[in-house]
């Protein structure tokens, strides 16, 4: 700034001086004024101060809110898929009755369809049935029953199991496993029956290869007879036994499905033959050849056994059956 600036300013502030000497005193402002600018004054003041508090909680909030809002993002994210480390090994076809699943300490109910995996548990409730399929190998297993499923076959510790099996040889035959002897197949129908006093097995179709601790035995069926094999004073011991009655009844409750429709005579009764351990006789060449020729419809009634369906599925044909007391099923034409 120049110093005719300064002086310029000097003249400007001596005239703005006289001009308020001129005019004298200023009169004071009235009451009811100064209480308005006051109250008015305040308000605003007030109005500010809330201001800042709202800001200052804002801020002090928003972490505690951007907190709460990743929790609820981890609390609601669809968690990722159990996946099961252990392998199926099998899968419930049919269930009568109650039975328990138990996996990995937790116990559930069984139900038709649940794939069973390694390490599984099966208990059976009692007058309980159920069927599972084991890669070419169907599981019957009866009430009462308490049994663990491994890749290489089951461990029976209570209870019996009936198989029916597709094996041709050793190495593709089930195991069942007892606390007092092993059972393997090659190719057959056999039931295996253990409780704590000791266990038994029984082979109907086939053959199987039993192991105790000291010994190994090699059971085969013939076309009327069926083996029973027990372990005696630590040595297995066999003799010839039915292929039908008191044994193998529970079998027959839970038989496999069988589709009537299109299918022979004959056929219906090799069925009825696998299922009921009966020995089916053609009395003659002439009911044979009609029960080969003769076509059935329809389906069979859920709930029978295949005995029962002997009666109502013959009655649409020319053939009829007698069952004897050795088992035997007698077919002949109706007269």
């Amino acid at each position: 700034m120049t110093t005719n600036d300064h002086d310029r300013e000097d003249q400007n502030e001596q005239q703005v001086a006289d001009l308020l000497r001129l005019a004298g005193a200023r009169p004071d402002m009235p009451s009811a004024m100064q209480e308005r600018l006051s109250a008015g004054f305040a308000a605003e003041l007030s109005k500010q101060q809330f201001a800042r508090r709202r800001r200052r909680s804002f801020l002090i909030a928003l972490p505690a809110c951007a907190a709460l809002l990743l929790s609820v993002i981890v609390l609601f994210r669809p968690s990722p898929q159990m996946t099961h480390s252990q392998p199926v090994v099998a899968q419930v076809h049919d269930l009568l009755g109650r039975a328990q699943l138990i996996r990995d300490g937790e116990t559930t109910s069984l139900k038709p369809g649940v794939a069973l995996r390694e390490n599984d548990q099966v208990r059976t409730a009692n007058n309980a049935l159920i069927a599972v399929q084991y890669g070419e190998h169907r599981v019957r297993v009866n009430g009462r029953s308490f049994l663990s499923l491994a890749m290489d076959g089951l461990h029976l510790d209570k209870g019996e199991v009936y198989v029916t099996s597709n094996a041709v040889d050793s190495d593709t035959g089930l195991t069942v496993r007892t606390p007092h002897f092993h059972v393997r197949d090659i190719g057959t129908q056999f039931l295996v029956k253990t409780t704590a006093d000791g266990a038994e097995a029984w082979v109907r179709e086939g053959q199987i290869v039993v192991t105790a601790q000291s010994d190994t035995l090699q059971a085969k069926a013939d076309s009327e007879h069926a083996v029973h094999v027990r372990l005696s004073d630590a040595t297995l011991q066999h003799t010839v036994a039915p292929k039908f009655g008191a044994v193998w009844s529970w079998v027959e409750k839970l038989p496999e499905s069988f589709t009537l429709d299109r299918k022979t005579v004959h056929d219906y009764l090799v069925w009825v033959q696998q299922e009921s351990g009966v020995q089916v006789h053609y009395l003659d060449q002439a009911a044979k050849t009609a029960a080969q020729s003769t076509r059935l419809a329809g389906d069979l009634t859920d709930g029978m056994t295949a005995l029962q369906t002997l009666s109502p599925v013959l009655s649409t044909t020319g053939l009829q059956a007698d069952i004897l007391q050795n088992g035997h099923l007698n077919i002949s034409l109706k007269k």
